[in-house]
């Protein structure tokens, strides 16, 4: 069976495979469905290389359908956002994410004392934590919101629906309720095994550079602790696509007990951003995915 994934929009839900991605949004009693092919190329079948692509393409695809239900809620003209305006807020959330969730809790690691060219393997460990905590208080404060809740709560209604079309039965409501609304492939999961990922590829710097690169292990820079940072930046492709490979393993072994240390705190996080949705949000849900499969 094929792989689905999906997003939540405002007031709708995205759902895509390899070839399609389809979006259908609530509007008052009716719902608007838009319909997009989906090109890729011969990269996207390599494994780890198709991992960070696929997280490029779900990212900006992910943003511009957001956007799309945005603006299918507005009636008036002047209030849509512009094109202009997706790539700013792509370039915008790239840069967010860096600053907060790589770059301060790294600042904030280097203020406890500990070094990562002494000490790599403790340091990565307070780096993933303080990352974690950052994320799960971002999760809780955004999760406070009407919108955001409603937004979790379709985020909920994909996950029922996709696990419902993967058990085989039949897409109706009634059916979709009984399914859990956290799923093994949610992008929540990504995160959480994107960051253990992380702390392990990370704790390895300092070990590869000093034997496999002993040039540039005695370069002032690695003496200053400033070219560590760096380098993190330029890895975040490679863990990135690991994460993606991790997770596709996970999901389809989830039901193995060894599996269960990978899958289970992306498992955890989504009881915060998942929502039980009510029958409408599955009624769009089943729309969307009955239109690209």
């Amino acid at each position: 069976m094929e792989l689905i994934g999906g997003q939540a929009l405002i007031e709708g839900v995205m759902m895509r495979n390899k070839e399609k991605l389809a979006m259908a949004v609530k509007k008052g009693k009716r719902i608007i469905i838009k319909a997009e092919d989906v090109k890729r190329n011969l990269w996207f079948k390599i494994p780890i290389i198709r991992g960070f692509l696929i997280f490029l393409e779900i990212l900006v695809s992910g943003i511009k359908a957001l956007i799309w239900s945005a603006n299918i809620q507005e009636e008036k003209e002047e209030e849509k956002i512009s094109s202009l305006s997706i790539y700013f807020t792509i370039l915008f959330s790239i840069l967010i994410v860096v600053l907060i969730f790589i770059l301060l809790p790294y600042l904030l690691t280097y203020l406890t004392g500990l070094r990562e060219n002494s000490n790599p393997i403790a340091f990565n460990i307070i780096d993933g934590v303080i990352k974690v905590v950052i994320f799960i208080a971002y999760l809780l404060i955004i999760s406070k919101s009407k919108d955001v809740y409603k937004l979790f709560q379709y985020h909920a209604a994909e996950h029922k629906t996709i696990a419902c079309y993967e058990s085989g039965k039949s897409l109706t409501v009634k059916n979709i309720k009984k399914f859990p609304k956290e799923h093994a492939r949610c992008g929540t999961s990504f995160i959480i095994i994107t960051l253990i990922i992380s702390i392990i590829i990370f704790a390895l710097i300092p070990t590869i550079l000093k034997y496999f690169f002993p040039v540039i292990s005695t370069f002032s820079l690695i003496k200053q602790k400033s070219i560590f940072f760096p380098v993190r930046i330029l890895l975040i492709p490679l863990i990135m696509g690991v994460s993606y490979e991790a997770l596709r393993i996970s999901a389809k072994f989830k039901s193995k007990l060894i599996m269960k240390p990978l899958t289970f705190p992306g498992l955890l996080m989504q009881k915060i951003t998942t929502k039980e949705p009510r029958d409408y949000m599955i009624e769009v849900a089943i729309v969307a995915l009955k239109k690209i499969i």
